[in-house]
């Protein structure tokens, strides 16, 4: 289970985000929902790699924003 924030405009507008990952895929999906404003909502889906960042796609009513890199940790060291 995912669950967090996701801020824009300088962090005047926020969303509440909620989904799932699958592991196999390494894939997730996530509804978004503003809080306060309009209530609008929007729908993210997107790839975890190997190299410590997540790939989203975020669509919705007037967004359509594609293959946005979010670092979400720091990976490993290469094997030797």
């Amino acid at each position: 289970m995912l669950d967090g924030m996701i801020a824009w405009n300088n962090w005047q507008s926020m969303a509440h985000a909620t989904g799932s990952v699958n592991p196999q895929t390494r894939t997730f999906q996530m509804t978004a929902e503003e809080v306060g404003g309009r209530h609008r909502t929007a729908d993210i889906s997107g790839t975890v790699q190997t190299d410590g960042y997540l790939v989203a796609n975020i669509s919705g009513p007037n967004v359509n924003c594609q293959g946005i890199k979010v670092g979400w940790s720091v990976p490993p060291p290469p094997s030797q």
